[in-house]
């Protein structure tokens, strides 16, 4: 989550968030594999804290970005 908020202009593709948050490179298809579950595990934790599940937004075929409690997702 803290990489999303240092790029939060942006919408950061999955094989970057691996090469910078697990520190290896792989191709496109194995990166969405290995952040999906990492996404999910983080939209728990944040649900538990009130209703901040959707602060991490999927921009489908693109990666993920942080988004406002105001987005409508």
């Amino acid at each position: 989550m803290l990489y999303l908020a240092a790029h939060r202009s942006r919408v950061v593709p999955c094989q970057e968030l691996v090469r910078e948050v697990r520190g290896y490179t792989t191709d496109e298809t194995e990166a969405r594999e290995v952040i999906r579950p990492h996404v999910s595990n983080l939209r728990r934790k944040l649900k538990t804290l009130g209703d901040y599940a959707k602060l991490v937004v999927n921009v489908r075929g693109i990666g993920y970005r942080l988004g406002d409690l105001s987005d409508p997702e």
